[in-house]
């Protein structure tokens, strides 16, 4: 419910933008923003520890000591944004005009700069609270916080756009994460209270202790965006960015239907670490991990396949390049969301270190082949060096959550698993063909109908399917199998 509303808040957003502004507009916003993202680097990974600390002392009873990792947290992630906002302030005003050739562009990211410094610092404090919500297992609380905070967001956005475009944006945007702040500690206060009394330095050497060895996680994470954003700037222009923005929007709302399910799962990979039911989280592991897969699959491959009704429906008309966006895009993010299950128990169980290693190598993997990529290709060179970039560290997130915990065998070598990603790929290979050579309405209905003939068969006779069939109707699944 919570990414079926913020999905729809979104579509409406952006294809506001896009049709009063421009692509090039939605560009400025997309690049200036995901610039100030990487203000967050001074938290060194504090709260990263929400989650994982609360889970563990609301596990064993322990309040007071879950208040006090709420409250230390808090303090410290206001202190730190703080500090954060004033050395890229003078930093951002010498580096922007930078990227950005047509002197209206250049204005108007200047002008909104000051605000997307204002809205990183509200989020950075209203994310806290959020983590607290996960951690305190309020799962159905914090999507009804999304949910209200999107709705907020998508209405002001579309009053306020139309009188003060791109800035109308951003005091909806300010407006949005102060009220997620608000009624997400509404909901959080019969279980944990913010109280900076309990602040301890012990609270904060044990968050330091767990975060500042994934801190190196969230540096490469935070550098992502701006990184491919900055190049895809760079080598194609503000128009292409937007569009690349869009893409990238389409994908992700879909990835977040599959990682907001597995990250509702964090607190509980957290608590069976520290109890006895540690012994049965392989079993839990291969369930979780054979579940999304069934899903990320087919989902990401039907999306794939329609990406230019979704070009006409939100653009206004079918373009190319948002769709070719969509499908490199598409590809690394398939990948990224079956190895959900096994980043997020590497986090619950506290495997930081190889979650860091994966994150520095996708980092300079999207440097590199980025770099590379849009000297060869320009923008979509640079969306292929990303999207390769992100498939390596997705794959070893999954290797690595294996290698340690002793399971037997990666998740893509499972006989129903393959033949789902193997369909999937064949999905993906019949909407490059039919970009690149577009044909008669019969030809292309024919080719999408064997597609997802393919597609459907696989999926029908995945384990997955027959396990959740018994499920829903409270059957044993080994006796149907």
């Amino acid at each position: 419910m919570q990414v079926l509303c913020v999905s729809l808040g979104l579509f409406l957003v952006y294809r506001a933008v896009i049709r009063s502004l421009g692509p090039g507009q939605l560009g400025v916003w997309a690049l200036v923003t995901s610039w100030v993202a990487i203000s967050g680097a001074l938290s060194l990974g504090v709260p990263a520890g929400v989650v994982r600390f609360t889970a563990k002392y609301l596990a064993i009873g322990d309040k007071r000591s879950a208040e006090a990792i709420l409250s230390t947290a808090l303090l410290f992630t206001m202190v730190s944004s703080s500090l954060m906002v004033l050395l890229a302030y003078p930093l951002g005003l010498h580096f922007i005009p930078v990227f950005f050739d047509v002197v209206s562009q250049e204005r108007d990211a200047l002008r909104i700069f000051p605000m997307s410094l204002l809205v990183f610092w509200v989020s950075s404090v209203a994310s806290t609270v959020l983590s607290a919500l996960d951690g305190a297992h309020r799962i159905k609380q914090r999507t009804i916080v999304w949910i209200i905070s999107t709705v907020i967001f998508a209405m002001l956005s579309l009053l306020l756009v139309q009188r003060w475009q791109l800035m109308g944006l951003m005091y909806a945007q300010v407006i949005q994460y102060i009220s997620l702040f608000a009624v997400g500690y509404l909901f959080l206060r019969p279980a944990l209270r913010i109280n900076i009394s309990t602040c301890s330095v012990s609270a904060f050497r044990e968050l330091l202790a767990y975060g500042s060895i994934l801190q190196i996680a969230n540096l490469c994470a935070m550098a992502y965006d701006p990184v491919t954003k900055s190049l895809i700037a760079w080598f194609g222009g503000a128009a292409a960015t937007g569009y690349y923005e869009m893409a990238q929007r389409v994908i992700i709302q879909l990835r977040s239907v599959v990682v907001s399910s597995c990250q509702a799962l964090l607190p509980t990979f957290a608590s069976r670490s520290f109890s006895d039911a540690a012994k049965q989280e392989a079993g839990f592991y291969e369930t979780v991990a054979n579940i999304t897969t069934f899903f990320s699959v087919p989902a990401f491959t039907l999306l794939v396949l329609s990406l230019p009704i979704v070009s006409i429906l939100w653009i206004g008309s079918y373009q190319p390049a948002f769709v070719l966006y969509g499908i490199l895009l598409a590809v690394g993010w398939t990948t990224n969301a079956i190895s959900a299950p096994a980043y997020f128990a590497s986090l619950g169980t506290g495997l930081v270190r190889q979650v860091a290693a994966a994150h520095l190598i996708m980092a300079l993997l999207n440097i590199i082949l980025g770099g590379v990529g849009g000297m060869l290709g320009g923008p979509v060179g640079v969306a292929m060096g990303w999207s390769m970039s992100l498939t390596v560290g997705s794959v070893i997130h999954i290797w690595a959550y294996r290698r340690w915990t002793m399971h037997d065998g990666p998740t893509f070598s499972k006989i129903s698993n393959l033949r789902l990603i193997v369909a999937g790929l064949f999905g993906y290979s019949t909407a490059i063909g039919l970009l690149a050579k577009p044909g008669s309405l019969s030809i292309t209905v024919s080719a999408v109908a064997i597609a997802l003939a393919g597609l459907g068969w696989t999926a029908w006779i995945h384990p997955s399917r027959v396990a959740i069939w018994c499920w829903a109707t409270r059957r044993d699944a080994a006796a149907s199998v």
